[in-house]
């Protein structure tokens, strides 16, 4: 702002300021007058009242409408006052307490923020002692003091008014700086309204007054503040547009991850379902092994007995065989025999026919002999012929022993193989029945495992559901901040919008 036009604005608030003293110092002037008509119904000086206190009313009246806040209408104010008082001290018959209402209205004209109208009153006011004491000494019936005073009580009343006049016109001065000071405030107020940040302070000003210096302050700290949110206003919009984007974003992610709870939450029931069959036929599985694991032990036990019968046959026959092999050798002894019995014969034979043919050389004498020997050598032909048939039985005999011998060596090597296979089977039914108690352990620990797995799937499928719902909340609580994202968003372009009005 220009010198200029600062000392405008200057003598127009100055103007305005003192245009409300006038209204509040009119109401006084009003009261006065009704002071001095009361005082005039006691004691009887209607004439000094209505000749003084009327036009001492009318004419500051009339000045301040024709000027308000005028240097005239001030000095016209200031001159009523003391007419006021000397009016008053003239009605109370120069009473020393009357005196006091001309330093109390000496004090009502600091208002105007001038020294004018206190110096002018104080002179009025020493004018009216000095001039009005002469005249009471001379008894012309007006009154200063109850007494007519003398020349060292009249300096004695201008000296405190002096000294209050110079207290008056340092309060007046101050008081005109603060409302100088007020309104270059105001104004400051109003081109911060207007958006105008780039208000000049009076330098001369800035430095004589802490308040303006403060204000100034105040500014240069405003404008630097607003300088900042402006600059963190663009930098808060596109932080909330890229914290929305991602909010949406979370929001599509927390929905999939609701989706995907729901589906694991469905997928856990499931498989709670399943593991709660597999159980079941789990059990079923263990007593089917307990089963066969009893089936396997009584197997084993029926081979063992097997192996055990088939081993008293392969004895039984092993028995037999050495009974056949005692057999053949008591044929062979037989056949001995029967070959000595042939030799017999053969001999038996011959000397028949030895003592035949002796008998027929002996003649008749003979002839009984040669019968016998006739009937010996038949006996031993018969004898010959029969130990042929023994020795062709004993043959088929060592024939169908050599054949029952390969039949019992046959069956006991089919007896050994089927001991050794039966052996081999109880083998295989033992480890069979390991195998099996094995499969049942094995089948109780997956039991035990799936009934654990159960439970603990149970309280997964719990967790599930309580992260489904925390999921959904999460969900509600993004939809919530991408809300109030966006209101913050909307409140950032406010913002921005707002500081865009200010002029920096």
């Amino acid at each position: 702002m220009n010198p200029s036009a600062a000392q405008n604005s200057e003598q127009q608030a100055l103007q305005a300021f003192r245009a409300r003293a006038d209204g509040l110092l009119a109401g006084v002037l009003g009261l006065l007058l009704l002071v001095c008509l009361g005082l005039a119904v006691a004691n009887g000086s209607w004439l000094p009242a209505l000749l003084l206190g009327v036009p001492a009313l009318v004419v500051p009246l009339a000045l301040i409408r024709l000027e308000p806040g005028g240097l005239i209408a001030r000095l016209a104010v200031a001159a009523a006052f003391m007419i006021f008082s000397g009016l008053m001290i003239h009605q109370a018959r120069g009473m020393i307490e009357a005196h006091f209402g001309i330093f109390v209205l000496l004090a009502f004209l600091v208002l105007y923020c001038d020294w004018k109208p206190p110096v002018f009153a104080a002179g009025l006011i020493a004018v009216h002692h000095v001039l009005f004491s002469w005249l009471q000494a001379g008894g012309l019936g007006v009154y200063v003091f109850p007494q007519p005073g003398t020349v060292g009580l009249v300096v004695l009343h201008a000296v405190y008014v002096v000294v209050e006049t110079v207290v008056l016109c340092f309060v007046a001065l101050r008081l005109r700086a603060m409302v100088l000071d007020a309104a270059e405030v105001s104004r400051f107020a109003l081109e911060v309204s207007a958006g105008r940040l780039d208000y000049r302070f009076d330098a001369a000003r800035r430095e004589a007054s802490p308040v303006i210096q403060a204000v100034a302050t105040m500014q240069d700290q405003l404008r630097e503040s607003l300088q900042r949110v402006s600059q963190g206003s663009g930098r808060l919009a596109a932080l909330v547009t890229r914290l929305n984007a991602s909010v949406q974003a979370i929001a599509g992610d927390a929905a999939e991850q609701g989706q995907a709870t729901q589906s694991m939450a469905t997928a856990m029931q499931e498989m709670n379902a399943s593991i709660s069959m597999i159980t079941g036929e789990a059990a079923e599985a263990r007593r089917l092994a307990a089963a066969s694991q009893t089936a396997a032990a009584e197997g084993g036990q029926v081979v063992q007995n097997s192996v055990s019968e088939m081993g008293a046959i392969a004895g039984v026959i092993s028995q037999a065989a050495e009974r056949v092999e005692e057999l053949g050798e008591k044929s062979e002894r037989a056949a001995q025999v029967v070959n000595i019995i042939k030799e017999i014969a053969d001999q038996t034979n011959l000397l028949a026919l030895n003592a035949a043919i002796e008998a027929a050389r002996a003649g008749e004498t003979g002839r009984g002999f040669a019968v016998v020997a006739d009937e010996v050598r038949k006996l031993a032909e018969r004898t010959t012929k029969a130990t042929n048939e023994i020795n062709q039985m004993m043959d088929d005999m060592r024939a169908a022993k050599q054949s029952v011998l390969d039949t019992i060596e046959q069956a006991v090597g089919k007896v050994e193989a089927g001991v050794a296979h039966a052996g081999e089977a109880g083998s295989r039914m033992a480890q069979i029945n390991t195998q099996t108690h094995s499969v049942g352990e094995v089948v109780e620990a997956i039991s035990g495992a799936l009934s654990e797995q159960s439970t603990v799937t149970g309280e997964i499928a719990s967790h599930v559901d309580r992260v489904s719902c925390r999921a959904d909340s999460a969900t509600a609580a993004t939809r919530d901040i991408a809300q109030e994202a966006g209101e913050v968003q909307e409140v950032a372009h406010d913002l921005r919008d707002s500081l865009a009005r200010f002029k920096l």
